[in-house]
């Protein structure tokens, strides 16, 4: 950091844990090193039954029991533990739950994920770079997201909401290309993003049923359209 000239250094706060580096010491010790770089990043942990066999098997403790899931794991108790040490250790280190966020922000850019379109993530944003995502964010009209999926050959049914846009039928790498390309939120119907769990997986978060009844209602309409064909 001493040294650097154009460099961004992000610190990557992952995996955290709870029982392994939830203590307060450790997040004490931590947040001492974030007040050195330009941004930080925090996130969970990917309780996949591969990582927890091999960890078991090395006698690591491993939480969460047999919930296995593809996002990555992060109580909301764990959240809120580690933006109350963040605001009160008093470093002036912005703290970010996206990867994407913290890299546009030590480049002085929008965030290229579109995440202003969910923006509870965005209340521990800096208000420039909250002010830099207002002004690239748009959504994108239903000619863009065809057309966009037709320049990577992607064939896929897709709703557009105000923040994000379902679509169900590609894997992770395809659903990052259109992301990326359009600068909006990509969300597949059999993994949405609950509200307070920020993208991650549903353990320790609550569900408002009648958010989980809408979801449920888009991937049946989604589902459908797979199945039967749009005769739109």
């Amino acid at each position: 950091m001493a040294h650097k000239k154009r460099t961004g250094v992000v610190l990557y706060w992952r995996p955290i844990v709870p029982g392994w580096n939830t203590d307060p010491a450790t997040i004490a010790h931590v947040l001492e090193v974030a007040g050195d770089v330009d941004a930080a990043v925090f996130t969970g942990y990917y309780h996949k039954e591969e990582n927890a066999a091999y960890l078991r098997a090395l006698g690591v403790e491993v939480p969460y029991a047999d919930d296995y899931a593809r996002r990555k794991t992060l109580p909301a108790e764990v959240d809120a533990l580690v933006v109350g040490a963040w605001r009160d250790s008093g470093i002036t280190t912005p703290l970010f739950r996206k990867t994407s966020c913290g890299v546009a922000f030590v480049h002085g850019v929008a965030d290229y994920n579109g995440h202003w379109g969910v923006r509870e993530i965005c209340d521990i944003c800096p208000e420039a770079q909250k002010a830099l995502c207002i002004a690239d964010y748009r959504d994108p009209d239903p000619d863009e997201v065809s057309s966009t999926l037709a320049i990577f050959d992607f064939e896929a049914p897709f709703l557009i909401e105000p923040g994000y846009v379902w679509r169900r039928g590609l894997n992770e790498q395809q659903r990052c290309a259109l992301q990326h390309a359009l600068r909006h939120q990509f969300w597949d119907s059999r993994q949405p993003h609950f509200p307070g769990a920020h993208g991650r997986q549903l353990l320790g978060h609550d569900v408002d049923p009648a958010v989980a009844a809408q979801f449920n209602k888009v991937r049946a309409e989604l589902i459908a359209a797979v199945q039967y064909g749009d005769d739109d």
